[in-house]
């Protein structure tokens, strides 16, 4: 492939956005922020975990948590109808959560933690694969708080992955009325807060991706529909007009863009 081409054929949304996000760190084009995880114990190994800088925004409605070897499912997010449901997930995006710590203690022989509160671990019992034989671990259990700082240069446009979120249920997917049109980021925030507005949004169905982009100050303003698998240019980017059609049967949203008023 040349260096000036890019091949967006089977993986429209991963290839272009990896690409997006390579060359716009420098260019204050994506959110940064950084994440800080406290642990409640003071006698917890490592109290504070060395801070986790980020570059995207990905919505879940669920943490998942592998404490003591056990994967949880921790849910952040009910299920709400209309705009408040994408709303709450991005609120929640930057919001502190608190999980079970689990960091295991340093110990010799199996042996307990020395000058350790017992109340400050709990003791973890595992048969060896390789020896058969019983081990012992001991892991803190106290709880970490992870809280977000997002960078007070706020960005041009917001990339949102919204696979996280997009399917609600194993009947209901998200849908373009729950995308409100206009956003406020980062919420709770009076003073760095900006207006955001909704400016494209991308779909897939596992093998091929569409889009629905948003064109302002051009002679035929409005929403168009891109399709990269369409033989002609017309159907490959279809006016749709001023409000965007139910996306297509098959296809899950994944990719949200909206942009600075």
């Amino acid at each position: 492939m040349k260096e000036e081409e890019l091949d967006l054929f089977g993986g429209l949304s991963e290839r272009f956005f990896e690409q997006f996000f390579h060359d716009s760190l420098d260019q204050n084009l994506v959110v940064k922020s950084t994440i800080t995880t406290t642990c409640s114990s003071d006698n917890c190994p490592k109290k504070v975990i060395f801070p986790v800088k980020c570059f995207d925004i990905t919505l879940i409605r669920y943490i998942y948590i592998n404490a003591h070897n056990l994967i949880c499912r921790k849910p952040q997010v009910p299920v709400l109808s209309g705009n408040d449901y994408f709303e709450s997930c991005l609120e929640h995006w930057q919001n502190p959560y608190v999980i079970a710590c689990g960091l295991e203690f340093k110990s010799t022989n199996g042996e307990a933690p020395k000058n350790v509160p017992t109340n400050a671990y709990m003791t973890e019992k595992c048969v060896s694969l390789e020896t058969g034989k019983l081990e012992y671990f001991y892991r803190c259990t106290g709880d970490t708080v992870s809280k977000r700082q997002i960078d007070q240069r706020l960005p041009l446009i917001l990339v949102i992955n919204v696979t996280g979120i997009s399917t609600i249920n194993e009947k209901t997917s998200l849908q373009n009325k729950d995308l409100p049109e206009e956003i406020n980021f980062p919420k709770g925030n009076q003073i760095t807060k900006q207006r955001y507005r909704l400016m494209g949004v991308s779909f897939c169905n596992d093998i091929h991706h569409i889009a629905d982009v948003r064109f302002e100050n051009v002679k035929n303003s409005g929403w168009y529909q891109y399709d990269g698998l369409q033989k002609t240019y017309k159907a490959r980017a279809m006016a749709i007009g001023s409000s965007r059609p139910p996306p297509k049967s098959g296809y899950t949203m994944d990719f949200v863009i909206y942009g600075k008023i």
